[in-house]
């Protein structure tokens, strides 16, 4: 009798610790599904540079992708896919307000000063990725480093005084060299375009979208408003 009742106790003694074991594995289950939930919380100024990005670059969703995960990089947050990143683009345009749309990527007056400063970078990177990708595909041409900063020059200069990004300089100089390396793995090394799923309807970005920016577009070289929008935003119907 004695026996069995120190068996019954040792198995007790056991399934209290399992309770115990799974318990704690429970909590640290909802530990990581909170941590990984709340990292890519973006806050106000990231949220901002994304839709200046966005709109700035022509409604390309790669150069806003690449800076989001330039932003996770740093934060080391768990690594997001090109799709998942791009959904996130998607759901910022698209809960933004029109007015604060445009406010943000007012050249002239924007909203956010800071944040249009930090989206420049991005901007004039994307105008730079779009000209060395136009020579490569259509003349099969690699252009040179001093080809490229000279290029980069003369796009940053076209850029709004007040949000301009620093200026490069020559191949000459070592900090550009650097710069242009930096710039190419940034951009995929190879200069790569990703592969994404199906971006937004035209009349999503016509919905959302502050029409007086299109000439933005064009002058860098890459994807312009919709064409349902006239210049002075009013929606064509």
């Amino acid at each position: 009798m004695a026996s069995l009742q120190r068996r019954k106790q040792a198995i007790d003694a056991a399934l209290a610790v399992n309770r115990q074991e799974l318990k704690r594995a429970r909590w640290r289950q909802k530990d990581e599904r909170r941590a990984e939930e709340s990292v890519w919380r973006l806050t106000a100024f990231v949220s901002d540079v994304v839709l200046i990005i966005y709109v700035l670059t022509g409604y390309f969703l790669e150069p806003a992708i690449r800076f989001l995960r330039s932003v996770g990089q740093k934060r080391r947050w768990p690594q997001k896919s090109e799709d998942e990143l791009g959904f996130i683009v998607e759901q910022l345009f698209l809960s933004a307000g029109p007015d604060d749309t445009a406010g943000l990527a007012d050249t002239t007056a924007p909203s956010k000063p800071a944040a249009l400063r930090a989206a420049m970078k991005w901007v004039q990177e994307w105008g730079l990725v779009s000209w060395t990708r136009r020579l490569n595909e259509d003349k099969g041409v690699a252009p040179s480093t001093q080809a490229i900063l000279e290029k980069a020059e003369e796009m940053r200069t076209r850029l709004p005084e007040t949000a301009r990004p620093a200026a490069q300089g020559t191949s000459a100089e070592a900090r550009s060299r650097m710069w242009i390396r930096r710039w190419r793995l940034r951009w995929g090394g190879q200069l790569a375009r990703i592969r994404l799923r199906e971006e937004l309807s035209q009349q999503d970005m016509a919905e959302k979208a502050p029409g007086k920016f299109i000439t933005w577009g064009k002058r860098l070289g890459t994807k312009s408003m919709p064409r349902n929008w006239s210049q002075n935003g009013a929606h064509d119907r």
